[in-house]
């Protein structure tokens, strides 16, 4: 029997708009996936609620509610979803507390070439390359 593969659904919380943009064109280019982008840690703490999610990518340095309001909130509700954090590399503070509170991963800011790749192979998300050939979908499961 054969499965069709999903695409993935990502949570990307970036309230800049030009990294937000940037993330969107190199993940949509390379594969095919289903983000969904807001721009304040309210919002994200919403729809982290609402819908399943196989990643979030997440900048602390939210408004309204910051990105460690939403870490703790994630931790605490859904303790085995992967975070990934964009952080601005010169802010230590942030890197130190998304790794006091089980962040998985960090993207530096500014975003260049990410591997999205490697981070999905790391976490066991699964992922349709966007030049994947129709019949390479299909999933074999054992007998």
């Amino acid at each position: 029997m054969s499965k069709l593969l999903r695409p993935p659904r990502i949570l990307l919380a970036e309230d800049d708009y030009a990294v937000g943009n940037l993330f969107l064109a190199d993940i949509r280019d390379q594969y095919e996936c289903n983000i969904d982008w807001v721009v304040d840690g309210a919002r994200a703490i919403d729809f982290i609620g609402e819908k399943p999610y196989d990643v979030v990518f997440l900048d602390l340095s939210l408004p309204i509610k910051s990105g460690v309001e939403v870490l703790r909130y994630i931790k605490e509700e859904k303790p085995t979803l992967p975070v990934i954090v964009i952080a601005d590399h010169t802010d230590t503070m942030d890197w130190m507390e998304g790794t006091n509170l089980g962040v998985v991963g960090f993207l530096s800011k500014p975003l260049s070439a990410v591997n999205f790749a490697n981070i999905f192979r790391t976490y066991g998300i699964r992922v349709i390359p966007r030049c994947m050939p129709l019949n390479a979908l299909l999933e074999v499961q054992p007998a």
